[in-house]
């Protein structure tokens, strides 16, 4: 090798080494930039659960996401819910969407385990996607999180519901759920999706009726009560069954029904 080769190849090395040291320190700048955002994002979203506690909250993320995803068409103040504390809302809603979407929700610390296990066998093995969100999970996706499926959400939404349990308890996770849940394209909270489907107030709601109004909420932009399909019927009946099995055992009065829906 000439003099004037083995210059250049030193050359060489020497930027490719320089190159190396710039990437490396970008890498290093991109990582802890990364990082500080994210002890940000942190530190607000654990500032909101403490203020959401006893503030109402106005908007969530999940409203925010689809009002941005659907160009912006709604203004954002029809997002707004009319808010029902937990006492005034009808216990014939409580007991529907209870027994649809979370059956054991005063019995867990926020998540259920044996669900958890089976929707990853059911993905891992199967790859089919199945839920196993609790009450509380859903409440702590829909205030803080975003509605994208990974399995970092997965873990933040299993973290902000431990949380959520140990900070609001069961009665305060029920009423935010309650009242933020999507039941139509812009329509949250329960007394909006009351209204906007059946024309009263969710007071007025018998147990049938929301039954169905329960077996909506993992399509509510694309299913309709008023219409519904062999699944919501499916669901609305399963939720309606458990509802008056309960009754019965608890020796109480059977829940308000209109005799319309054709649960019976």
């Amino acid at each position: 090798m000439s003099s004037m080769n083995f210059i250049g190849y030193l050359r060489d090395i020497r930027c490719l080494k320089e190159g190396y040291r710039k990437t490396l320190f970008f890498c290093r700048k991109l990582a802890k930039a990364i990082l500080v955002i994210f002890i940000f994002i942190m530190i607000v979203l654990h500032g909101l659960l403490l203020t959401y506690k006893w503030v109402n909250p106005p908007l969530t993320n999940m409203m925010l996401v689809h009002w941005w995803q659907s160009g912006r068409e709604m203004p954002l103040h029809f997002l707004k819910k009319h808010w029902i504390p937990l006492q005034d809302i009808s216990p014939y809603i409580k007991i529907a969407v209870l027994n649809s979407e979370d059956r054991y929700f005063f019995k867990h610390k926020g998540f259920c385990m044996k669900s958890m296990i089976y929707a990853l066998k059911q993905d891992f093995i199967h790859h089919n996607k199945v839920s196993s969100s609790t009450i509380t999970q859903q409440t702590a996706k829909n205030i803080f999180l975003f509605p994208r499926q990974s399995y970092l959400r997965k873990l933040l939404e299993l973290y902000f519901a431990v949380i959520l349990e140990i900070i609001w308890g069961k009665d305060r996770i029920l009423e935010v759920y309650l009242n933020v849940f999507e039941l139509g394209y812009g329509v949250y909270g329960i007394e909006n999706g009351t209204q906007h489907h059946f024309s009263k107030p969710a007071s007025r709601l018998c147990f049938d009726e929301a039954c169905l109004l329960a077996a909506i909420l993992y399509y509510p932009k694309t299913l309709n009560p008023l219409n519904p399909t062999n699944y919501v019927y499916y669901k609305a009946s399963c939720a309606f069954k458990r509802g008056l099995s309960t009754a019965k055992k608890q020796h109480t009065n059977f829940p308000y029904l209109s005799g319309k829906c054709g649960l019976q």
